[in-house]
């Protein structure tokens, strides 16, 4: 038993003594993450299902286009290369817009693109015609 109190007294002394300050942490550890267990698709951090939630569908797009011929040599001048010009009122989803549609020898083209929707329509409701007259003819 004498030995178990001399033990028990070099403990209580060591604990006495000041501990060596240790060095300061930096807040960037580097340490690998946390594995999250309910990292899973479909489930939230606490492990139950997430609700999904749907969204509506859009309504229809609307477009409606009217279309008119307008002539070149007016709105263009006297030295134009455009066979035919055309005025598109566009009206999608109640918002209006305007598109000129050019047709000369580069071929059918908007104002807003050659890829612009309103260059399909004008092509689809037959109003191009392939031998327009171009520069330099007479009508």
């Amino acid at each position: 038993m004498a030995k178990v109190k001399q033990v028990a007294a070099l403990k209580a002394a060591k604990g006495s003594a000041k501990p060596a300050p240790t060095p300061a942490r930096s807040s960037a550890k580097m340490t690998a993450p946390k594995r999250d267990r309910a990292a899973r698709p479909g489930t939230r951090r606490n492990g139950r299902k997430a609700s999904l939630v749907r969204a509506k569908p859009s309504p229809p797009v609307e477009e409606v286009v009217r279309i008119r011929e307008l002539d070149p040599r007016d709105k263009c001048g006297a030295g134009t290369t455009v066979r035919q010009l055309f005025r598109v009122d566009g009206r999608s989803n109640g918002l209006a817009q305007v598109h000129l549609v050019f047709h000369d020898r580069h071929g059918l083209y908007c104002e807003h693109g050659p890829g612009c929707y309103v260059v399909e329509a004008v092509r689809k409701n037959g109003m191009v015609r392939m031998n327009s007259v171009g520069r330099g003819t007479q009508q």
